[in-house]
């Protein structure tokens, strides 16, 4: 016959085997904000590794839950990249915007989201707020000139697109813009 020792040993082991897998299914679906960030970039690493990416929906059950999580807005931000996925892209650059509004760089990829999908009055709004944060980029005029050329705006389309070839000589947008639609402007 066993011990008491033993016998309360399993037991402990048991319970201490239930007690780790429900907090890994807790994380796993982050009901544990905050720490679903850290099982996020472990497993996209573990998914890498493996040549997998993951899923569009789980990533964005993530952000759902972590709202004001730069991290995991990153993570999906990735995600929907690498899916090709402008409406999830354009999505989560929007909720970075609200977690940073003073990064410029992240209102200047919304621009480029929005533009792709049509949505040329937002995008000119965004892309005149990144052109005051800063002045000196480049692709924050060719996107503005693409947000005026989107609104029949060819007057201000082409002073963009020159300030962006004042910044940037070698930018190729700017140039054929300026040669093509935006012909004697």
């Amino acid at each position: 016959m066993k011990s008491p020792l033993v016998f309360w040993l399993g037991v402990v082991i048991f319970v201490a085997s239930l007690l780790a897998g429900i907090f890994r299914s807790l994380v796993r679906y982050h009901a544990i904000p905050g720490v679903g960030v850290e099982y996020i970039s472990e497993l996209r690493m573990a998914f890498q590794d493996q040549g997998y990416q993951p899923t569009l929906p789980w990533m964005q059950t993530a952000v759902q839950i972590d709202m004001d999580n730069d991290t995991t807005a990153r993570e999906l931000l990735l995600a929907a990249r690498q899916a090709g996925d402008v409406a999830t892209t354009v999505f989560t650059l929007e909720r970075l915007v609200r977690l940073r509004p003073e990064d410029a760089q992240v209102r200047t990829e919304l621009v480029s989201g929005l533009l792709t999908q049509g949505r040329v009055i937002e995008a000119l709004a965004h892309g005149e707020v990144a052109q005051r944060l800063d002045p000196n980029a480049p692709v924050v005029y060719t996107n503005l000139g693409a947000a005026y050329l989107g609104l029949d705006l060819k007057t201000e389309a082409a002073a963009a697109y020159r300030k962006s070839l004042r910044l940037d000589p070698t930018n190729e947008s700017a140039r054929h813009a300026l040669e093509f639609p935006l012909r004697g402007y």
